[in-house]
């Protein structure tokens, strides 16, 4: 949960990159919450009941969803909004932005491997950030470079 002291809302990857100096990657929240002020009970402690859920959301770029270029692409997409648990995705969109963590990363790197029949370093996702990236380096591990990836 953030409360910015600005009237500018800062973006997630800017508070992980604000954050990554200070705590161990898996300390770093996946998911942020703007909020103009954190509820309190009357005692002046955090009142949890009322924090609303944190919701993954897509990178900070403007514009429309970037739909799949390729079969590849379009099993990606598939794959990562089911673990997730999103509903939007676009080729380019940030893995950490949406939600993404090493757990996470594991289980779209198997299920990547399950289906293309090749190694996916459970890293991947992590590293190489978003579905274009990562539809790269399945098609290098399959051959199938004949697909426009």
């Amino acid at each position: 949960y953030v409360v910015a002291s600005g009237a500018q809302p800062i973006s997630p990857r800017t508070l992980r990159e604000q954050l990554a100096p200070t705590l161990p990657d898996y300390m770093i929240p996946s998911a942020f919450v703007a909020m103009a002020a954190i509820p309190q009970t009357p005692s002046g402690k955090t009142d949890h009941h009322r924090l609303p859920p944190p919701i993954p959301v897509r990178s900070d770029r403007d514009g429309p969803l970037k739909a799949p270029r390729n079969s590849i692409e379009i099993d990606l997409v598939a794959i990562w909004k089911e673990i997730l648990g999103i509903e939007q995705l676009g080729i380019d969109d940030d893995f950490l932005n949406l939600g993404g963590d090493s757990l996470k990363a594991t289980q779209i790197a198997a299920r990547a491997s399950d289906r293309f029949k090749c190694e996916v370093p459970a890293s991947a996702p992590l590293l190489l950030e978003t579905v274009a990236r990562m539809a790269e380096l399945v098609a290098a591990g399959t051959g199938a470079y004949g697909e426009n990836v």
